[in-house]
């Protein structure tokens, strides 16, 4: 099942900030642990609530590879980058699996045939 981070980033160095993207690895990010970028957006339209900042969102197959290249020796290093120019909030959500919970469409389902 797909995993998500979600980063909150406000970013206080943008000039040290654009060394992160420099150094970030975009090519092992995606081709060892399978990540991929959903959003980096930093102007939301808010509907609810207060909102700052830049949201990016990244997926990956499970939760062990967004945890592996978290952890990883590359990007270990590069986020202490990120972490000198910004303040972030980041968390690892487990992916959502509709089926689970709602019946797919002409699929039987609550024991009716």
């Amino acid at each position: 099942m797909p995993a998500y981070i979600l980063l909150l980033i406000d970013i206080t160095d943008p000039v040290k900030y654009e060394e992160y993207g420099k150094a970030f690895d975009f090519d092992s990010f995606v081709e060892d642990y399978g990540g991929k970028f959903v959003v980096i957006s930093d102007e939301p339209e808010v509907i609810e609530g207060e909102w700052s900042g830049r949201l990016v969102i990244m997926e990956f197959p499970d939760r062990e590879q967004a945890r592996d290249w978290y952890d990883s020796p590359g990007y270990r290093e590069v986020r202490t980058i990120r972490w000198a120019s910004t303040t972030t909030d980041a968390a690892l959500f487990h992916g959502f699996d509709l089926s689970a919970v709602s019946p797919v469409p002409g699929s039987q389902s609550g024991g009716q045939t």
